[in-house]
Parts: structure tokens; sequence; C-alpha cells
């Protein structure tokens, strides 16, 4: 496990570099790129543990932790994303003033709701359709962690800010096949330790601009 996760560490690092090299000449077309709010976090303890250890963690769980088919997890997984994430969004976009505290019940109802099925369907096997739809969902949950990246932009048309998730989807294709392959533990580490590079790279840059 350990050798295949640096092995796909070793093929993560030289793609990203071109595609962030291929992203970097958009300027030189004319193109103004939008500001990542990534950009815009300031070196600390907390945002480090929250670029490293927090969100792979959180992604890898809502996009492949349910790719083993089993129902289940595909249950808890489902009913907690939409719990802790879904109704918050839809309570950000319907009230921004957050007056509405039946989404509060709303959230904590669907985690429940996804503890008790996962509490029911914990020895269901896995459905006869998964296996020969598999790459569907594969493909289904890599784009879906890279879209989700579109939410680091606060402005950018559609076409202009797919290009820019494409190192989003490389990294799903590649942390899927070690999820699949070797486990979600792989998984994790390959987002972490890619997480973790680029941003100390983006600090290095940034700091070595400041000092010039």
């Amino acid at each position: 496990k350990i050798k295949g996760t640096l092995r796909m560490l070793w093929l993560d690092l030289p793609i990203m570099a071109a595609l962030i090299a291929v992203l970097s000449l958009v300027p030189a077309l004319g193109f103004e790129l939008p500001e990542n709010v990534n950009a815009t976090l300031e070196l600390s303890v907390w945002t480090l543990a929250l670029i490293v250890l927090i969100v792979p963690v959180i992604e890898e769980l809502v996009f492949r932790s349910w790719l083993n088919g089993v129902p289940w997890v595909m249950a808890l997984v489902g009913f907690c994303t939409l719990g802790v994430i879904g109704v918050p969004l839809a309570l950000n976009a319907l009230d921004p003033e957050r007056t509405m505290p039946i989404f509060n019940l709303l959230a904590v109802v669907f985690v429940m709701l996804g503890l008790s099925m996962a509490l029911l369907m914990r020895h269901w096997p896995v459905p006869g359709f998964f296996a020969p739809r598999f790459a569907i969902f594969f493909w289904a949950a890599t784009g879906g962690f890279a879209l989700v990246h579109l939410g680091n932009y606060s402005e950018g048309s559609l076409a202009l800010l797919l290009p820019l998730i494409l190192p989003q989807f490389a990294l799903g294709a590649m942390v899927g096949y070690l999820r699949v392959h070797y486990g979600l533990i792989t998984a994790i580490a390959l987002h972490a330790a890619h997480n973790g590079i680029l941003f100390g790279l983006a600090s290095l840059g940034a700091k070595l601009a400041g000092d010039n």
C-alpha cells in the first residue's frame, strides 16, 4: 500500500506541474483568471490542519468511501452529506440571514436518517447493479469531486472555470484508483500529501514574491 501510494504521488506531481503550467499561460492569451479562495488563506497551524488533514478526510469520505458498493456506507454517506453539507448550502441560498431554524432540524433529521439506515442495512450485500455500472459511479464521483471545487471561485464563466478544475479531476482519478485498489486510507494519504505539497509551494512562492 505504501509503495502504491508513493508511486501515485510520483505520478501526481508531474501531472499537476504540467496542468498548472498550462493554466498559467491563460493570462498570456488575454484571459484574466478569477481569484481562487485558497490564495487568500494565511499560513497558520489551523490552515495547515484544514488543508492537509480535515479537507482530505471529509472529501474522501463523501466522494469515495462508498465506492465499495456497500449499502450501509452509501446510505450513511448520502444522508449525512445532505444533512451536513446540502442543508447548509440550501439555507445559505434561501435564507442568508439564517432566520429559519427549521433547517437546523432538517439537518439533524438527515443525519439521524443516515445513522438509522446504516444500522438497518448493515448486513445487506452489495447490490447486483453496482459492479456492472462501477465505471459510471467511479467517474461520477471523480467529476463531482472536481465540480465541487468550482466553489473556490466567486466569479467567472463556466467555460473559463471548467479548465481550472482539471487538476482536481486528475487528482480525483488518482485517489479513486488508490481507493479501489488499496483502500480508503491510501486515498486520504495521497490527497493529504497532494494538498500539503501544493499549499507549501504556494506559500513559499507568496513569501518569495513578498520579499521581492
